[in-house]
């Protein structure tokens, strides 16, 4: 799977890498595996980039809490939704 990846922290234009290797998630129960068609990086996303928002996750993580795409799967307890359009935008 593609995915913009940070592998060390830093200002998102320097750290930020298209990667074409990277494995693709399982969703947990109740939670929906979407493939991403746009997604923006925005404030959150930039400070966790430079290790300064209150989510650190560990590196390399995929940034992205502004999406939109496709419902592909689901984890247990998820009814069946495949290629419903979805969408996250910011809190």
């Amino acid at each position: 799977m593609r995915a913009w990846q940070v592998g060390a922290l830093g200002e998102p234009r320097e750290v930020m890498e298209l990667r074409q290797d990277v494995p693709q998630p399982e969703p947990a129960a109740g939670q929906l595996l979407v493939r991403v068609r746009a997604a923006a990086v925005n404030f959150p996303d930039a400070l966790m980039c430079r290790g300064h928002y209150q989510v650190r996750p560990p590196l390399p993580f995929t940034p992205g809490v502004e999406l939109c795409g496709e419902v592909v799967g689901g984890g247990v307890g998820v009814p069946p939704a495949g290629g419903a359009g979805v969408g996250a935008p910011p809190a």
